[in-house]
């Protein structure tokens, strides 16, 4: 009886393990996980060494210095690893633009060229009332542009 049970068990224990889809995933997916690992070694190891450079459009009046203050500390703290010394992530320069008076599409057209031409990494636009409630929360809201975050 006892005989019986291990010659079935083990007839699908072959019918399963000796399919094209087992024999595949057993190759693939240490080659797969392997490779994720590597590809996340290469990228510590990539110079990042580039500077960005992102816009300030501050139509507020009163926040763009304290976002510009609070993202310099950032990049003063975190630029380099503690580790290994060397540069962790790209280095961020602001350029503080002053509105103009008047409608703000002209103003972010031009600087959504500058991010096109690769001038900038980026804007932020701080709308007038962003210090205020708007209601709904979103309205009119725009922050960042860029041709890539990452």
């Amino acid at each position: 009886m006892l005989r019986r049970i291990l010659l079935i068990a083990r007839r699908d224990f072959l019918a399963v393990v000796m399919t094209k889809p087992f024999v595949f995933g057993l190759f693939v997916l240490p080659v797969l996980l392997g490779g994720g690992f590597f590809v996340q070694v290469l990228n510590q190891k990539r110079d990042n060494a580039e500077v960005r450079k992102v816009a300030v459009l501050d139509r507020s009046q009163a926040a763009g210095p304290y976002i510009i203050q609070a993202a310099q500390q950032n990049n003063r703290r975190d630029l380099y690893d503690k580790l290994t010394g060397r540069q962790a992530m790209p280095q961020y320069e602001f350029e503080s633009i002053p509105a103009a008076p008047g409608d703000a599409e002209p103003q972010l057209l031009a600087l959504s060229d500058r991010v096109r031409r690769r001038e900038l990494y980026g804007f932020v636009d701080i709308p007038p009332n962003v210090l205020q409630n708007p209601s709904p929360p979103s309205a009119g809201a725009r922050f960042f542009f860029a041709t890539c975050i990452g």
